[in-house]
C-alpha cells in the first residue's frame, strides 16, 4: 500500500534524520546481469549525463524506458539489471516487485539527495509536492527492492555510506548539442495575440515531430509554455520591453519567421510591419495570406503568403529547413527590398 500522508512518514522515518535508516545496505549482487533497462522520468540532464552512453558500470544498456509514458514490458528478463532513475510510478512499482520474484537485480540511482529534500523546506512547496507523488511516497515498497545504490557524487556516496553506493561518473555522450538546428519563431505579444499562439501549436507539433532539425522559439507567459510543454525543443522566451527585443535579439539564430493572423477586432488594422522585423533578424517570413500582408508580400518572392491551414505551414517550414539556398535567395530579396524602402 501506499503512503498518503507525507507528514507521517516524516515522522516516522526521518525525525531523527539520520540516514541509516534509508536505503539498507543488501548483500546480494549484480554481476549476473547481463545488460541494463533504464527507467526514467522523461528527458532530463540527468539521463543524458549519466545513461546515454552504450554501457554503464559494464552493463550494456539495451533500452531506456520512460516511466512517465508508462508503457512497459510485462516481463523482463530476469538476467536484465532494472535501473530507476530518481522517480517511479504506480505502474512501475509492481513490475520490479515482479522482477525480483523472478530472480532479477533492481538498481536505484539518485543525483540529489531525495528523501531528505522531501522535508527541505528550503526548497519550493510545488518541488517537494512533485517529489513526494515521484518518489517519496514509494519509497517504503521500493527500498526492499533494491539490490545496489549508485550516486552521482561522493557527498551523496558519504551520505548513504551504510548502504555501500558506487558513484557514477557523468559523460557528455548524450549531451552533444546540434548546433546545425533551423530555427523558427513567432514572436507576437502572448497578451493580445493569444489566438495565433494557440492556432500555432499545430503547426508546431506537426514540424517539431517531422523534423528532428528545427527549433521554435516563441513568446509567452506560464499558459503559453504549458501549452507547448509537450513540444520538443521549444524555447519561451519571456515578453520584453521593445528596446531590448530590438537590440539583443538577433543575436540569437533566426531562420524562419512566422505571422499568423486570426480574423479579430484586434488584427483588423495591423500593418506589415513582421515583414520588417523579421528581414533585420535575417529571416524569412511565412504569412497569412490576408491583409496587411496580401498585396503587400510578393509571394515566393520575398516571403510567403499562406492560408490557414497548419499543415501546409508546417510542410513548408520543413521545405525552408531542407533548402538553405531557396532561404538565402528569399532572404536576399527581402533585405533588398527593406534597404531600399524610402525615408520620409
Amino acid at each position: 500500500m501506499l503512503i498518503n500522508n507525507p507528514l507521517d512518514w516524516f515522522k516516522t522515518r526521518l525525525r531523527s534524520n539520520r540516514p541509516e535508516s534509508l536505503f539498507k545496505k543488501n548483500d546480494a549482487l549484480i554481476d549476473q546481469s547481463s545488460s541494463a533497462v533504464v527507467f526514467h522520468w522523461g528527458d532530463s540532464a540527468t539521463v543524458d549525463y549519466f545513461f546515454r552512453q552504450p554501457t554503464v558500470l559494464g552493463y550494456p544498456i539495451i533500452s531506456h524506458v520512460d516511466t512517465k509514458q508508462g508503457v512497459f514490458e510485462p516481463v523482463y528478463d530476469a538476467n536484465q539489471l532494472l535501473v530507476v532513475v530518481r522517480y517511479l510510478s504506480e505502474r512501475l512499482l509492481p513490475l520490479l516487485e515482479q522482477h525480483k520474484r523472478n530472480g532479477g537485480k533492481v538498481v536505484f540511482f539518485m543525483d540529489d539527495d531525495l528523501p531528505h529534500n522531501l522535508f527541505d523546506a528550503q526548497l519550493p512547496r510545488a518541488y517537494r509536492s512533485m517529489l513526494w507523488h515521484r518518489f517519496g511516497r514509494f519509497l517504503t515498497q521500493l527500498e526492499p527492492l533494491i539490490d545496489a545504490l549508485w550516486v552521482s557524487t561522493p557527498a551523496l556516496a558519504a551520505r548513504y555510506a551504510h548502504a555501500q553506493p558506487i558513484v557514477l561518473t557523468p559523460s557528455g555522450y548524450g549531451a552533444e548539442a546540434n548546433t546545425d538546428l533551423v530555427s523558427y519563431f513567432y514572436h507576437g505579444n502572448p497578451s493580445t495575440h493569444r489566438q495565433e499562439i494557440e492556432w500555432l501549436h499545430a503547426v508546431v507539433a506537426n514540424t517539431q515531430a517531422q523534423c528532428a532539425d528545427t527549433l521554435f522559439m516563441i513568446m509567452g507567459d506560464r499558459q503559453v509554455r504549458r501549452l507547448f510543454s509537450d513540444v520538443p525543443r521549444t524555447i519561451i522566451l519571456h515578453p520584453m520591453p521593445w528596446p531590448t527585443y530590438r537590440d539583443t535579439l538577433s543575436a540569437l539564430p533566426h531562420h524562419i519567421g512566422l505571422a499568423p493572423l486570426r480574423p479579430t477586432k484586434f488584427n483588423a488594422h495591423r500593418s506589415p510591419t513582421r515583414f520588417f522585423d523579421f528581414a533585420r533578424l535575417g529571416a524569412v517570413g511565412l504569412f497569412c495570406d490576408v491583409p496587411p500582408y496580401r498585396g503587400f508580400v510578393r509571394d515566393g518572392i520575398d516571403g510567403w503568403l499562406l492560408p490557414s491551414e497548419p499543415t501546409t505551414w508546417s510542410d513548408k517550414i520543413i521545405e525552408l529547413t531542407e533548402d538553405v539556398d531557396l532561404r538565402k535567395r528569399v532572404l536576399r530579396a527581402a533585405q533588398t527590398r527593406v534597404a531600399a524602402t524610402p525615408q520620409e
